[in-house]
């Protein structure tokens, strides 16, 4: 899939999760040849930033506030605990998220976020692993 319409697909998940932008069901054309058809997998979410697929189509999703939650079937879990300290500021905060390829072995997870440091906010990436998934609350430890 070409880099453009890797970025329009990632952009139509995000904006689906939000609920707000999307009240309903929507066909979308990315291309000449290319339609895709959006719904909304999840309301509640606020500022969805990063979002990747778990092993059982269960979704890991970062607000940008600071929170990471898990949707399945619609319903998000409780934020998933055990995240380092976030520095929210203008487009800063909880950034990206990505799930090991080996997920279903190592439980790990990697994201972005922007982090208080002694000359001001910084970009970190960090590492956890993630456990309780499947239930309503969800935790990420080392």
């Amino acid at each position: 899939m070409p880099y453009a319409r890797l970025n329009t697909l990632h952009f139509l998940i995000a904006m689906s999760l939000t609920g707000h932008v999307l009240a309903q069901s929507a066909t979308v054309n990315v291309d000449g040849d290319i339609s895709l058809n959006v719904t909304p997998v999840a309301d509640g979410l606020q500022h969805p930033w990063g979002v990747d697929t778990l092993p059982n189509s269960e979704l890991v999703v970062t607000e940008r506030e600071g929170t990471m939650r898990i949707v399945y079937e619609g319903a998000l879990s409780e934020p998933v605990s055990g995240l380092p300290r976030i520095a929210v500021n203008g487009q800063g905060g909880l950034l990206d998220v990505a799930v090991d390829p080996d997920f279903g072995i190592t439980r790990r997870i990697f994201f972005s976020f922007s982090e208080p440091g002694a000359r001001g906010l910084g970009t970190a990436v960090a590492t956890g692993l993630l456990s309780d998934w499947e239930t309503d609350r969800p935790r990420l430890s080392n």
